[in-house]
């Protein structure tokens, strides 16, 4: 699965279920990949398998809020979620989850219900989105916390620096990395940042690691 290879990974997991059908786990993976594929209906079914063998498994029913959400059944999400939060009352995922689809149909009770809790979601063991959290409290220094902690997910080979040249160069060279430099909000918020620099003074390059709309 974490190769892509989707369809490889659910004839494994159903190889799995065939040795011991009664693994839940098995059906909960099924059930992301069938989802990172865009078979919301078939992940659901197997999350709906998973609780039948293991009832209290309050990840498949984040997971399954998870899919509903995809689905656009914000209020079958939220139920979703409060279920795993019933069974797990620590689940930050399922509560963030929660809060946001809570918020997408404006049940501002729901969010209120839940407020004293946002400064705790993300800041401890478990990582969170950390830009969801944006949009339910400015505490920057808590935001930062939740960064770190949520990039320690992406376990990447560090690329090696260049060596420090020799000679100064005539201009300074800046580099932009966005996955947002097409028709996206963020890039006309920031777009008089690339003019700002003196040319003169400065090499301006930006570095695209976002989808190709071809706009």
């Amino acid at each position: 699965k974490d190769q892509g290879k989707l369809e490889e990974a659910i004839d494994a997991y159903n190889k799995v279920l065939l040795l011991k059908p009664d693994y839940a786990e098995a059906y909960i993976n099924m059930g992301v990949a069938f989802k990172d594929q865009g078979k919301l209906e078939e992940a659901i079914d197997v999350y709906n398998k998973a609780l039948l063998l293991k009832p209290d498994y309050a990840e498949a029913y984040s997971n399954m809020g998870n899919t509903l959400q995809g689905q656009g059944k914000l209020e079958e999400a939220i139920d979703a979620f409060n279920k795993a939060l019933l069974l797990k009352p620590d689940h930050e995922v399922a509560r963030l989850n929660k809060l946001l689809n809570q918020a997408s149909i404006c049940d501002w009770t729901g969010v209120e219900e839940d407020q004293n809790l946002i400064p705790t979601i993300g800041i401890s063991d478990q990582y969170i989105n950390p830009m969801i959290m944006m949009a339910f409290e400015d505490a920057p220094e808590r935001h930062r916390i939740r960064s770190e902690l949520y990039a320690k997910k992406f376990k990447q080979k560090p690329i090696p620096m260049p060596p420090i040249p020799m000679q100064k160069p005539k201009r300074l060279r800046v580099g932009y990395f966005s996955s947002d430099f097409r028709e996206h909000s963020v890039i006309y918020t920031i777009e008089n940042i690339f003019d700002a620099p003196d040319r003169e003074r400065f090499e301006v390059y930006g570095y695209s690691f976002g989808p190709n709309d071809d706009s």
